[in-house]
Parts: structure tokens; sequence; C-alpha cells
């Protein structure tokens, strides 16, 4: 919601309203929106957001260069990305 306040219930992810796929980590999380591109958000303590800073995020970025993403993983530092082609894209550490 763009806030650092810790949520007492659910609240809507400023920017996303057309989610198809979502992957959630400790410190960040990415949605996969209509069309195919990917809104990361949170911690980017490796560049794990996908965006090429190093900011964290408190409302969505979006990577460059993914129009077509099917699903999405986060785990811990990384971010993977898989397109509707098969082919894969991760952003961050230990991937």
């Amino acid at each position: 919601d763009g806030s650092t306040n810790d949520g007492a219930g659910p609240v809507a992810v400023s920017g996303i309203s057309d989610a198809t796929a979502i992957g959630a980590g400790q410190d960040s999380s990415c949605a996969v929106v209509s069309g195919g591109g990917v809104r990361c958000w949170g911690r980017d303590d490796n560049n794990n957001l996908g965006d090429g800073g190093s900011s964290d995020a408190l409302t969505p970025v979006t990577p460059p260069g993914l129009t077509d993403a099917a699903s999405v993983a986060v785990q811990g530092n990384a971010v993977c990305v898989v397109q509707t082609d098969g082919d894969v894209f991760c952003a961050g550490a230990y991937f």
C-alpha cells in the first residue's frame, strides 16, 4: 500500500489491479499482470526486484524486458520469471 506499516489485515497493492499470478518471498513480492508484464516491490538487497536499481520499492516497479511472463517465483533474494515460450529470466542472488 506504499507504507512501511505492518498490516493488521489485507490491503490492496498500489498500482496492481490486473494480476494473473503472484510470487511472494520474505522481503519482496512480484506479480505477473495481464499482458505478460511483471511488477515487483519490497526489499531490493541484491537487485532481486529486477529493475536495475538497488533501492527498496514501497510501490511496484517494472523490470525491463519482461513482456510475455506466465509465472513468477520469489525465494530469498532472487526472483525468476517463466515466459510463455518457456524461457526463464532471473534476478538477484543465488539463483
